[in-house]
């Protein structure tokens, strides 16, 4: 899933993992908790991880 968040300053998409028994749908706006322990970044050039 991709998703933006509104009312940031420079709003950048995401690419998300859901349980795929998530009921969400395209345009319909979402809460998601965000478990900070567990995110990842990568280099969008190389698509490496940044540690």
């Amino acid at each position: 899933m991709y998703l933006s968040i509104n009312g940031a300053a420079a709003s950048r998409p995401l690419t998300v993992r859901l349980d795929r028994r998530t009921a969400m749908r395209e345009g319909t706006p979402a809460r998601i908790g965000v478990d900070l322990q567990r995110l990842y970044f990568f280099d969008p050039h190389s698509g490496a991880a940044i540690r």
